[in-house]
């Protein structure tokens, strides 16, 4: 093959695609962009799917496009972020996709992170990596989620999302065509649900040890309507059983005990009434009190939160400043 030849078709089929759904995300759009065309990996495409903005998100697309020919803008009418990804992942033109909300910010070394895994196994699916949460000025909060690094089997999913976020999975499109895209009728836990799909497929899904995905939050955001959350991961379980019953009656009552315990803590991070979170907690008692009583330090956390939310808030803030001082 001459130079020629292979620069075209280096062209036509970058190392990885990213795709980037947007919606009336003009105040944090143009961040995400410049954190994925920093990337220490520069062979990628950048496909925005604008999903029916109406703030002058593609005209900030366009702007970008034309200092940085990776730049791809795709628009369609609103049908959600599930459609959104799965338009930019059929238009992607390289084997290797990578999803990134538009609030949402990569490390520089994200993409040549999960590539350097593809490469060094090629059983490998679906890789993610872990995140660290900030607010929605990219302020960190002292958070971060933990990752499983290691092969996942189905009943890993089933008590939470190990990804966290769209954001952190980067997976071959093999993988994608043989489980199916993301369910548009789902609006939380749709990226949960697939990754389940994902793993019947039979190819490995794995994280990487390390922190490459700086997840934004904030009190108005999706991430803060914790009810639409539950009800997002009852449709999966429903999904889930239908695909393995068994696998998900021996993992349904510690997995539903470890979720509700995970929204009585989210439900105070979002500052809803105490109440809100003693009922999530209660919920969580009643699926499986051992699976409470095993997470100590979540569990006194939430207890410390219902009894006395602004005196919890207070030495947070007060602990923060003695780690930081």
């Amino acid at each position: 093959m001459n130079e020629d030849i292979a620069g075209a078709r280096a062209a036509l089929e970058p190392a990885i695609s990213v795709v980037i759904p947007a919606y009336n995300a003009v105040q944090t759009l143009g961040t995400t962009i410049a954190s994925a065309s920093a990337q220490t990996l520069a062979d990628i495409e950048m496909i925005v799917v604008d999903d029916g903005s109406a703030d002058g998100t593609q005209a900030l697309v366009r702007e970008l496009a034309e200092s940085d020919r990776r730049i791809r803008l795709i628009e369609q009418t609103n049908s959600g972020p599930s459609a959104a990804r799965n338009r930019g992942i059929v238009s992607s033109r390289s084997p290797v996709v990578a999803l990134l909300d538009s609030d949402d910010v990569w490390t520089g070394d994200h993409l040549r992170s999960h590539l350097d895994a593809f490469q060094a196994d090629t059983r490998l699916g679906v890789s993610f990596s872990g995140c660290r949460i900030v607010d929605r000025h990219l302020e960190p909060t002292g958070e971060s989620t933990r990752t499983l690094a290691r092969a996942l089997r189905c009943e890993d999913i089933l008590p939470g999302n190990p990804s966290a976020t769209c954001s952190s999975l980067v997976f071959r499109r093999k993988v994608f065509e043989e489980a199916g895209p993301l369910r548009r009728d789902m609006a939380f836990a749709e990226d949960q649900e697939w990754l389940f799909r994902a793993i019947r497929t039979g190819w490995i899904v794995r994280g990487l040890d390390r922190h490459t995905v700086l997840y934004r939050t904030s009190p108005g955001g999706l991430s803060a309507d914790v009810e639409r959350m539950r009800q997002g991961w009852l449709t999966f379980l429903a999904h889930a059983r239908l695909l393995e019953p068994e696998i998900v009656a021996a993992n349904e009552k510690r997995s539903s005990s470890r979720m509700h315990l995970y929204w009585a803590r989210r439900s105070q991070r979002a500052g809803l009434p105490p109440q809100v979170s003693a009922g999530y907690l209660y919920e969580a008692i009643m699926a499986s009190p051992s699976t409470v009583a095993s997470n100590p330090a979540e569990l006194m956390a939430v207890v410390a939160g219902c009894i006395a939310p602004r005196l919890t808030k207070s030495a947070i803030a007060a602990a923060r400043r003695l780690r930081h001082a």
